[in-house]
């Protein structure tokens, strides 16, 4: 349903036609540039069941119509027992109706993405341990966007000892903590001797929390320089276990890794690769 210049009444006709389809198990439908979503209502989702993947994806805007949405998609969602991944991607919508209809119908998903945190998604996964466990997580992404308790900080830096499959981890530190003295770019470092999986690490600075009035330029070249700021954390760092971190051309120029075994990246603008150990 992504938009490739067909007119915008072809999504009714396809969401109107998606019950005929008894036999369907696997529903992904993503809109783009468009409020698909709330613009549709989801017609026909509430005729839907015995899905086993759902994915929705969508940028909308009118978020007054979003609460039926969520509820269409909480009956087809209690109608399907089986249901084990699950994608939500809407900026700005609230699909608390469909964590609480996966509690109460005790429907046990172990694939899932959303774009909205709520009180209700936690006490949903909270309500059970059918989530793979740290130990056998191998990708965990966890991206503030702005700054807040999300991104990467002394407290929680603790957990990733906990994950000794991890091979690929996304995260983000605050403006401030690099504004000081890159500790937390250093916490993190500290932790890669001690992932033995780990093939890839990504982290950037989270954006300040501010007046949307402020252009978007200038959250650019924050974000620049606080990148390079990570930059240079990381070319400075020493670790008490040997690890050696070589600099090779990111965006914008030639890739030079010569060692795909480890991959750090820092920022917008370069990569850095590091053998496992020494």
């Amino acid at each position: 349903m992504e938009n490739r210049g067909y007119p915008e009444w072809i999504n009714n006709v396809v969401l109107n036609a998606l019950p005929s389809f008894s036999n369907l198990k696997d529903l992904s439908l993503s809109g783009l540039g468009q409020a698909f979503m709330s613009g549709t209502g989801l017609t026909g989702f509430d005729q839907l069941g015995n899905l086993q993947k759902l994915r929705l994806s969508g940028l909308d805007c009118v978020r007054d119509k979003l609460s039926d949405v969520s509820l269409n998609i909480s009956k087809a969602v209690s109608r399907s027992p089986q249901l084990t991944t699950l994608d939500l991607s809407a900026p700005g919508a609230d699909f608390s109706p469909i964590w609480n209809i996966l509690r109460t119908e005790n429907i046990h998903i172990t694939d899932f993405t959303t774009s909205s945190v709520t009180h209700e998604m936690f006490r949903y996964f909270s309500s059970y341990s059918r989530l793979k466990r740290l130990r056998t997580l191998v990708y965990l992404s966890c991206i503030a966007s702005e700054e807040g308790k999300w991104g990467f900080n002394p407290s929680n830096s603790g957990v990733l000892s906990h994950m000794p499959r991890l091979e690929t981890l996304n995260t983000s530190v605050k403006m401030a903590d690099l504004r000081q003295n890159g500790e937390t770019v250093e916490l993190l470092l500290d932790a890669i001797p001690n992932l033995p999986s780990l093939a890839s690490i990504y982290f950037s600075p989270s954006r300040i929390r501010v007046s949307r009035t402020v252009h978007s330029s200038a959250f650019d070249a924050h974000y620049t320089e606080y990148s390079q700021r990570i930059q240079k954390i990381m070319r400075a760092y020493r670790s008490a276990v040997p690890l050696h971190l070589v600099v090779s051309q990111g965006r914008g120029g030639s890739n030079r890794n010569t060692n795909p075994m480890r991959k750090v990246s820092g920022g917008v603008m370069r990569r850095f690769l590091s053998p496992i150990r020494g």
